[in-house]
C-alpha cells in the first residue's frame, strides 16, 4: 500500500515553499539563536568579567578608577608574568598599532581589520617614552574614520599605566588601566581594568574580553619568550586558563 506523504506546512501548491514559510523559518532561527547568546552572556559573564583575577583581587580599588565612577560594564583580568615589573613595562609602554603593536592576534588585526599590525620581537628604547596626552593608537593614520586610541592620563613609572578612552580625564567615557605589583619571587602580577560607560560597552564584553586577553597573554609570551599565543586555545590550555578563573 503506498503511504501518502503530506506537504510541510510552510509549503505551497504542488509542494513549493511559501515566502511566508521561509520568512518564518528564519524569525525562528533568528528567535533561537538571540536566546542561545543572552543564554551564554549571562552564564559566562562573570568568568569573563574576571578572568585570572581571583574575587579579591577583581574588587581591588585601581588608580584610574575614579575616571568612571559609575560603570556600566567594567571587567578587570590578571596574569602572572615571571619577570620583574620594570621589564614588563618596557614591553608595555611601546604597545601601539604603529609601533610595537598590542601582541595580539594578527589573523584578526590584519585580515579582519586590516591594520597592518607587526607585533615587535624586543624592547625598542627609542619607544620607551611615554607621556600623559599620547595616544596608543589602535588604528594607522591612513586608516578610514577618525584615528581611534585612548590617551595616555596617568603614569607611576613600573607600577601603572592608565588611559582614558576619550580626550582627557576630564572627558572620560571608558578606561584601560594597567597595574604591575611585584611580587615575592621577583615576578610581576599584571592587571588589567576595562571600564565603560556607554549600553554598547556592555554589548560588545565578550569581543573586547577575547582581544584583551589574547593581549595580556601576548604581554606574557613576549616578556617570557614563550609559544605564540593561538586564536582557539587547546584543551590543555584552557584547563590551565580556567583553573586561574
Amino acid at each position: 500500500m503506498m503511504r501518502i506523504l503530506s506537504a510541510p506546512p510552510w509549503a505551497g501548491k504542488k509542494g513549493q515553499t511559501s515566502i511566508r514559510g521561509v520568512v518564518g523559518r528564519v524569525i525562528l532561527g533568528l528567535v533561537v539563536l538571540a536566546a542561545v547568546v543572552v543564554i551564554t552572556y549571562v552564564l559566562a559573564s562573570p568568568w569573563i568579567s574576571t578572568w585570572g583575577a581571583p574575587e579579591e583581587e577583581a574588587a581591588r580599588n585601581l588608580p584610574g578608577d575614579e575616571l568612571v565612577p559609575e560603570p556600566t560594564s567594567q571587567s578587570t583580568l590578571a596574569v602572572a608574568i615571571s619577570a620583574p615589573p620594570e621589564e614588563v613595562w618596557g614591553w608595555l609602554v611601546q604597545m601601539r598599532v604603529d609601533r610595537a603593536g598590542f601582541y595580539n592576534y594578527l589573523f584578526v588585526e590584519n585580515t579582519l581589520f586590516r591594520l597592518g599590525v607587526h607585533n615587535a620581537e624586543r624592547i625598542h628604547p627609542e619607544w620607551q617614552d611615554v607621556e600623559e596626552g599620547d595616544h596608543f593608537w589602535f588604528t594607522p593614520e591612513d586608516y578610514p574614520g577618525p584615528r581611534q586610541g585612548p590617551v595616555v592620563v596617568g603614569i607611576e613609572s613600573h607600577q601603572a599605566l592608565i588611559l582614558c578612552e576619550g580626550e582627557s580625564a576630564k572627558n572620560c567615557p571608558g578606561t584601560w588601566q594597567f597595574v604591575l605589583d611585584e611580587q615575592n619571587d621577583g615576578g610581576t602580577r599584571l592587571l588589567f581594568r576595562d571600564d565603560g560607560s556607554s549600553f554598547a560597552d556592555g554589548i560588545l564584553e565578550p569581543g573586547f574580553f577575547v582581544m584583551n586577553r589574547g593581549m595580556l597573554l601576548g604581554l606574557q609570551q613576549k616578556v617570557e619568550g614563550g609559544p605564540q599565543i593561538a586564536l582557539w586555545p587547546s584543551a590543555s590550555r584552557s584547563r590551565a586558563w580556567l583553573s586561574q578563573a
